[in-house]
């Protein structure tokens, strides 16, 4: 919510569609102490599950992974906003959103199925970051705050299909070389080349889209898995 308040809209055509945009975001603004009276009512019950319902190890590495968030927002939005110099918020993004969707898999596996987790969770936090790059580069384009934009993800935008095609013909290897393991890791491969590849074909189509429907469209691209759930239970 605080992102979407904070963060500037971009000028497209399509300003009927930026304008309720627009009115959305200033009506999170004037009734934010309505939704944080709300959100702190719902906290007891988030931290009974969490203290009931999710396992030890679970709940101390999703602790770790929501600190690190926490120290992030912190030093971006109250201390220095140079903090973004070092560390992009594409990559910080992604980075969290790999780790936090990893943790129940992480939790539950031995310390030998661990190590065979970590190249398919570093993969999947590459297409997260591309993700976020395809997005902030597209609604760039169309701001007067282009110097915001961090000198990786200036560079990554550039070379998006290269780094699509590297990050797809990387995964396809390790599904090749995974045939050792079981058959959902492998899977998880093949879906992880396929989301590269839909992310590149998404960014040679994005002008034919509107901001709203490119922004779903990439971020619907990383539900490959989906396609393989018959082999991932």
């Amino acid at each position: 919510m605080a992102g979407v308040c904070r963060r500037p809209y971009p000028r497209r055509c399509e300003s009927s569609k930026i304008r309720r945009l627009a009115v959305t975001a200033s009506l999170l603004l004037q009734h934010r102490r309505s939704f944080l009276y709300a959100g702190a009512a719902v906290c007891p019950l988030f931290a009974w599950a969490v203290f009931t319902l999710m396992s030890p190890v679970a709940r101390t590495e999703d602790t770790a992974v929501f600190a690190f968030a926490v120290i992030y927002f912190l030093l971006v939005h109250i201390r220095s906003p140079r903090i973004g110099h070092w560390l992009p918020k594409e990559l910080a993004v992604g980075v969290l959103f790999a780790a936090a969707t990893a943790v129940p898999a992480w939790s539950r596996s031995s310390w030998n199925a661990r190590f065979s987790l970590i190249p398919l969770v570093v993969l999947f936090a590459i297409l997260c970051w591309l993700n976020c790059v395809a997005i902030e580069v597209w609604e760039q384009r169309y701001s007067q705050q282009r110097e915001l934009v961090h000198t990786s993800t200036h560079w990554a935008g550039w070379n998006f299909s290269l780094l699509t095609q590297a990050t797809a013909a990387l995964a396809f290897i390790l599904a090749l070389l995974s045939f050792h393991h079981p058959v959902a890791v492998c899977c998880l491969y093949l879906a992880s080349g396929m989301a590269a590849l839909l992310l590149q074909w998404l960014t040679r189509h994005r002008a034919e889209l509107t901001t709203m429907q490119f922004r779903i469209a990439v971020d619907a691209a990383l539900l490959t898995p989906v396609l393989f759930l018959a082999w991932i239970r």
